[in-house]
Formats: C-alpha cells, structure tokens, sequence
C-alpha cells in the first residue's frame, strides 16, 4: 500500500510520542522508539503490513487506532488553524488508513 500525504500525517502525529504507544501496547520505550523511528520512514514509502515484523505491525495499528489528530478539527477550522478543505482532506485520509489498516480512526 502507499498512503496519502494526510494519512502520512496522522499516523506521524502518534508515531511522534513513544511514550504513549509504549504505555498502550506495555512496550518497553527503546522498543517503541525503535519502531516508531522505523515506521516514520516505513509509512512515506510502499509497504505492506504482512512484511512488517509483529511489533512493527502493533505500533502501526496503534498509531492510527490511539491517534487525536483528528479530535478537535471542527475547532480548528472555527479558529481559522486550518482550512475547511484541509479537515475534508484528514477525514478522508481517515477513511483510508481505516480500510487499509482495518481499525478505526478516531475522530472525536
């Protein structure tokens, strides 16, 4: 699979706090900052989730599964952070890690 820069984008916004994806998965923090180094340049490129290793895999789906980035758009947009068609573009890409993944993405 080869996803879209904004679904790059909220799986980066969890992939950028180990610490969390440890505590989530009792990972201890080097092996989740091992995986979530290795994933931020894993996810820009083509992959697929059978070729990642079991850990890798886990980070991954807890990236989108744990991820807030889309939690506050419609405050985003009201406060002028981002555009109308920025948010259109995130809840789309949402849509997309949810089918190429299968877990759901979190929106509120």
């Amino acid at each position: 699979m080869k996803l879209s820069t904004p679904a790059q984008d909220i799986l980066r916004h969890r992939l950028d706090v180990p610490d969390a994806i440890a505590d989530a998965l009792a990972l201890t923090l080097p092996v989740s900052e091992d995986a979530c180094d290795r994933l931020k340049g894993i996810i820009g490129g083509e992959f697929t989730l059978s070729a990642l290793n079991p850990i890798d895999r886990c980070v991954l789906l807890d990236a989108a599964q744990g991820s807030t980035y889309l939690c506050d758009l419609d405050d985003a947009v009201a406060a002028e952070d981002i555009t109308q068609g920025r948010r259109t573009a995130l809840l789309r890409a949402a849509r997309e890690l949810e089918t190429a993944l299968g877990v759901a993405v979190p929106r509120q």
